[in-house]
């Protein structure tokens, strides 16, 4: 009787050996959020199944050296000439901008999981680009986060989007939505004032007393110039060599 239970209890042990084993090799990823965690490994994805569009390079110069030309040079002569250097001594706006995957992963990251834990009933589908310039005065917190160098230069900045039932992108904020009473998923509230709000009344009904107008964009991306030159910026340095103006790189 006792060899017969040694065995059994040397049985129960290998299998759960053999489990632990198992379960060590899964990726298995814990049921709470991490905003610092860290970026995905290689072997998550399957690659074999990715594609992407592929620009020709030289268009791709052609194209960096056109923003250049036609948009970032514009902006550089207006405020150096036509406002008499109203930013300061030959001023130049942003050619590039930057964002770790790290910052982006986390951001995509917590959009999905704050959709998931407020339980709303649309899908995160999409990111929403806006061109914006960091203010050069104002009180905030967040106005103080800003490097000084950066004040008055072209940024970015991202927002989720979910696909309404027309097909079209709405902005939206997974922290901002309405209940729905009957327990069956809740709506993201409008970003978009209307007609008859002010802006204050649109604060307060979109974002509440207590947040005080926090929108959950993703920010603080780098930039360049400020400084100039942009050291390593490959794109750049090619494109000026490659295509110095318009009559030797047609575009």
């Amino acid at each position: 009787m006792k060899s017969n239970r040694t065995r059994i209890l040397l049985l129960l042990s290998v299998a759960l050996l053999g489990f632990m084993t198992m379960m060590a090799k899964r990726d298995l990823a814990p049921l709470t959020f991490r905003p610092n965690a860290a970026p995905k490994q290689l072997n998550d994805v399957r690659y074999d199944s990715l594609t992407i569009d592929k620009i020709p390079y030289t268009d791709f110069l052609r194209m960096v050296a056109k923003y250049r030309d036609e948009r970032q040079k514009v902006i550089n002569n207006y405020y150096n000439t036509t406002t008499g250097s109203q930013y300061g001594e030959n001023f130049q706006d942003a050619r590039y901008y930057y964002i770790s995957l790290q910052a982006l992963e986390n951001y995509i990251d917590y959009i999905k999981h704050q959709v998931k834990s407020n339980q709303l009933n649309v899908d995160f589908s999409g990111i929403r680009i806006y061109p914006i310039v960091y203010p050069n005065t104002g009180s905030s917190s967040y106005f103080s986060s800003i490097p000084s160098i950066y004040r008055n230069h072209q940024s970015l900045t991202l927002t989720p989007t979910y696909m309404d039932e027309s097909g079209y992108a709405v902005d939206f904020d997974p922290d901002l939505y309405s209940p729905n009473p009957n327990g069956s998923g809740n709506m993201p509230k409008s970003l978009e004032m209307q007609d008859t709000q002010t802006l204050a009344t649109f604060l307060m009904a979109t974002f509440g007393a207590d947040r005080g107008g926090a929108y959950s964009a993703q920010d603080h991306i780098w930039l360049c110039p400020p400084p100039t030159p942009c050291i390593k910026a490959a794109a750049l340095i090619n494109a000026d060599k490659f295509c110095p103006d318009s009559g030797t790189c047609p575009y």
